[in-house]
């Protein structure tokens, strides 16, 4: 029996991660089709962006994360969890480079029986459906940029912090 504390991280896919937000990259649930007069393939309508509060404004904006899980590190502690209620949140990684994706479903705080652990595969970027609550950006092996798109009224509002009683730990040896 798995303890529920422990996460062991999954191959990010549609599939598993569509309750939470949706995957940005090449995807085997969208056919692609011809464009840039036929040198290029286009993935159309990988993710549904909402925004919900009329006052905000979109920011796009640029993430330097320094890399939380090293090669060859055999934990990742999650402390806590973040959310954004009224906005679709994009991160798209600006090189090829794998991150480790934490996300949990609820309500007033996350239901932690919902959590769960992804990792990319280098060539994919996530959205956090608006409410979804999520781990910061986990950068892995080196220091990472990632484009980010999200809608934003710059206040207290925009950004809720759960502090988790007792922190979860994800497993990172498959990721090796």
């Amino acid at each position: 029996m798995q303890d529920s504390n422990v996460l062991i991280p999954e191959i990010l896919d549609q599939k598993s991660y569509g309750a939470y937000g949706d995957v940005l990259g090449r995807r085997t649930d969208i056919a692609p089709v011809a464009a840039n007069s036929q040198t290029a393939q286009r993935w159309n309508f990988l993710a549904k962006y909402q925004r919900l509060n009329a006052a905000s404004q979109s920011n796009l904006c640029l993430f330097d994360v320094q890399a939380q899980v090293k090669k060859g590190q055999t934990n990742f502690e999650v402390k806590l969890l973040e959310r954004h209620n009224f906005s679709t949140q994009a991160f798209v990684p600006m090189s090829e480079q794998r991150f480790l994706v934490l996300v949990a479903r609820g309500a007033a705080e996350p239901d932690l029986s919902t959590l769960r652990a992804f990792v990319t595969n280098g060539q994919q970027g996530v959205t956090y459906h608006p409410g979804v609550w999520h781990h910061p950006l986990v950068a892995m092996d080196v220091q990472s940029q990632f484009f980010c798109l999200i809608d934003e009224e710059l206040s207290s509002k925009d950004c809720d912090i759960f502090h988790l009683k007792s922190s979860r730990r994800v497993e990172l040896a498959s990721c090796y």
